[in-house]
């Protein structure tokens, strides 16, 4: 995590996207700012553990130095007006101020351009932080102006697309409205569904291979063989003339399908167990 911390403070250039399970980037992205403005702790081990008075302010989001947004849907024109109230104030040298842009794919087309030019060149001292789970869903021009941090692990990095982790993880599945407008979000080729979908059978491959030396992953073994299984069985006919939707819509029906049986196995087998 100190790794992590040191590339977030220590960008190269004034924007980083930091990408990893949201949670989790949040709490590397507070200790990372804990490092930086803390008076007292100079492990960085106990850095987590420090409530000295600057280290309160920032994991309540009162640090006169931060200014973490985080919209419950997507950014708007007038979020953006907030950080063009600050950095209209020129700092003392040696100051930093941190913008976090919390669930960064929240920022729309109109959101974005009218803070593309102070990501790129903000004034001195200025720093802006963007948090997301998913770099597909972050707009080109955000992506071509930032340093990436990558907070994942390397089997998480196989997984970024958000379609992937709803097959990959059990029980994951999102109600059939959501997934069809999450699809129709994405506008998947046929070709950027296959590499997918390739992607997808190459996690469930090592997946079931985990399964046979780790007992931690015995519960799960059955999920991933079928998920293999399943995906195998589509891959045999990939999607072709702008049938992506179809493909992915049939996916999900297989996968409905596991999740069932798995529940229902569950169920008799605890029902077996039961005196």
């Amino acid at each position: 995590m100190e790794k992590l911390a040191n590339q977030i403070i220590n960008s190269p250039i004034p924007t980083r996207l930091v990408v990893g399970n949201i949670d989790k980037v949040r709490d590397v992205v507070e200790i990372a700012l804990q490092s930086r403005f803390c008076l007292q702790q100079s492990d960085f081990a106990l850095q987590k553990s420090c409530f000295c008075t600057e280290c309160r302010k920032i994991k309540n989001r009162q640090h006169p130095f931060l200014l973490w947004l985080c919209p419950e849907k997507d950014y708007s024109v007038d979020d953006m007006d907030a950080i063009f109230d600050k950095t209209r104030f020129a700092l003392d040298d040696g100051q930093s101020f941190f913008f976090v842009l919390d669930k960064a794919q929240n920022l729309n087309s109109a959101s974005a351009n009218k803070i593309l030019k102070v990501l790129e060149d903000p004034p001195v001292g200025y720093n802006f932080i963007l948090l997301t789970d998913n770099t597909n869903l972050i707009l080109p021009t955000i992506l071509s102006r930032s340093f990436v941090v990558q907070a994942q692990t390397h089997s998480e990095q196989i997984l970024d697309h958000q379609l992937l982790k709803y097959f990959a993880v059990k029980n994951s599945l999102p109600e059939p409205v959501s997934f069809d407008q999450e699809l129709k979000k994405l506008h998947l080729s046929d070709n950027e569904s296959t590499e997918l979908c390739q992607t997808l059978m190459e996690y469930f491959i090592k997946k079931v291979s985990v399964c046979y030396t780790d007992p931690h992953l015995q519960d799960q073994k059955l999920f991933f063989t079928q998920g293999l299984q399943i995906v195998q069985k589509r891959l045999k006919t990939p999607p072709a003339s702008g049938s992506a939707g179809l493909f992915w819509k049939l996916l999900y029906l297989d996968f409905s399908v596991v999740r069932m049986d798995s529940t229902s196995l569950t169920t008799n087998d605890n029902k077996t167990r039961s005196p």
